[in-house]
C-alpha cells in the first residue's frame, strides 16, 4: 500500500511554536509551503473573534460539472484540520465533503507543512 484515503486531516501541535507568529502570518507560510495538494491553497479570511483562518485552493480543480477545492482551518492553538470539498451547482444545493487520497510521502509532507 503506497497510499490513503483520508475523510479529514486534523492535526494539534504537541508543542506550542516559539515564537508563536500571528495567524494571518502563520497561514501565509502554510499557504505557500503546503505543495502537496492537487491545487494550492490561498489565505481566504482570518477571524480575529474565533481565532481561526481560513485557506482554500486557489483554483478550485474542475472534473465533469465539478468543482473541488481543499479547505484548510488553522486555528491559534496549533490546530488544523484539512478538508476537500465538492462546491454547490445545479445538481447539488449545497456543498459535499468528499474523501481524497494522497501517497503517503504525500501525507507526511502535508503534515510537516500543515504544523511547520
Amino acid at each position: 500500500m503506497v497510499g490513503s484515503r483520508l475523510w479529514e486531516l486534523h492535526l494539534k501541535r504537541s508543542a506550542p511554536l516559539n515564537p508563536a507568529p500571528d495567524l494571518k502570518a502563520r497561514a501565509q507560510q502554510v499557504a505557500a509551503r503546503a505543495t502537496g495538494l492537487l491545487e494550492s491553497l490561498r489565505l481566504l479570511e482570518v477571524d480575529d473573534v474565533s481565532k481561526t483562518a481560513l485557506l482554500r485552493s486557489d483554483r478550485p480543480g474542475q472534473w465533469g460539472d465539478g468543482l473541488y477545492y481543499y479547505e484548510v482551518l488553522l486555528q491559534e492553538d496549533g490546530t488544523t484540520t484539512l478538508r476537500r470539498y465538492q462546491a454547490p451547482g445545479q445538481e447539488l444545493p449545497r456543498r459535499r465533503q468528499l474523501a481524497f487520497s494522497l501517497t503517503h510521502e504525500a501525507l507526511a509532507k502535508l503534515a510537516q507543512d500543515l504544523v511547520a
